[in-house]
């Protein structure tokens, strides 16, 4: 048998501040995760597509990676112990993420050629 137990607190109401919360109903009330959770099940039963909850986490993570943000903070930010957690099975390849190294990887030869040109043609006058 479980005990609950009761805890009766004063709060000054000038202490308290409003929050501006991003997800919260038309009438102001907070979305819980259970709601999300919910709309996911009508998503994935009622019209057939694919999907639950826990996919949003994955999704989370890799829009953060595929737009630059530090790995290590996106594994506090779903609050990883371990980095190759986020990197292994959260994150995703996209195909933004290769069209970005292989700019890099572009831009990087193409500095080298020109230093390598400029240095030669240095060298010949």
């Amino acid at each position: 048998m479980r005990r609950i137990l009761s805890l009766s607190v004063s709060v000054d109401p000038g202490a308290i501040r409003s929050i501006n919360m991003i997800c919260t109903k038309e009438n102001g009330e907070i979305v819980t995760p259970d709601t999300f959770k919910y709309a996911s099940r009508v998503i994935h039963y009622e019209l057939g597509i694919l999907f639950n909850f826990h996919s949003l986490r994955h999704t989370h993570a890799t829009t953060l990676i595929e737009n630059g943000a530090s790995m290590k903070d996106v594994q506090k930010r779903l609050g990883h112990t371990r980095l190759s957690t986020t990197m292994d099975t959260y994150t995703h390849p996209t195909e933004k993420m290769a069209d970005d190294t292989v700019a890099i990887f572009e831009k990087h030869v193409c500095q080298r050629k020109e230093n390598f040109v400029g240095k030669s043609l240095a060298n010949n006058t």
